[in-house]
């Protein structure tokens, strides 16, 4: 679980209680209220950083931050993540769907996301999902397209799952 991070008034605080008291973690912890772990790691992250004790008079906050918190570098092979904000805002215009956007975003990453079998075949996968729960009720994979029997079973299925069989039907549904 990630926890919010200190202001940066009261890193500098940290830091300073640190480099010219001479304080101890748990000392300084109390100090600033939070835990002496956090300030082990801001400390740690400014050595990390190459900065030095007392920090220039010119080192902004925003430019203390960004040599405190870089971006985590890229892993070779890393797969490029979709812009998200901008598939939801694509989505929503007329005649735009995610299978022409997923077509796009493969031409511009050829290496990005997406399943393969063992075979090397792109995998297929449809989901029922539950609005309340937000879980996946139902699915269904296949190496080619969907077929509307394919989504009718697995949205019948997703149904008995939900009611857990309180809705059986007396004839098979055709």
């Amino acid at each position: 679980m990630a926890y919010p991070t200190l202001t940066m008034r009261k890193i500098r605080e940290v830091l300073r209680l640190h480099f010219d008291c001479g304080f101890k973690q748990r000392e300084i912890a109390r100090a600033v209220g939070t835990s002496p772990t956090t300030v082990g790691q801001y400390v740690r992250r400014m050595q990390r950083a190459g900065l030095s004790w007392p920090l220039s008079s010119t080192l902004s906050d925003d430019e203390l931050e960004a040599r405190l918190f870089p971006p985590p570098p890229l892993v070779e092979g890393q797969r490029p993540e979709p812009d998200w904000p901008s598939v939801r805002r694509e989505l929503s215009r007329k005649g735009v769907t995610l299978d022409l956007l997923w077509n796009e975003y493969k031409a511009e990453h050829p290496d990005g996301y997406e399943f393969r079998c063992d075979d090397g075949s792109p995998l297929r996968v449809v989901f029922a999902l539950d609005c309340c729960d937000r879980e996946a009720m139902s699915w269904a994979a296949t190496t080619g397209g969907y077929t509307g029997d394919m989504v009718r079973d697995v949205m019948l299925q997703a149904v008995e799952n939900r009611f857990d069989g309180a809705l059986k039907a007396d004839n098979e549904i055709e």
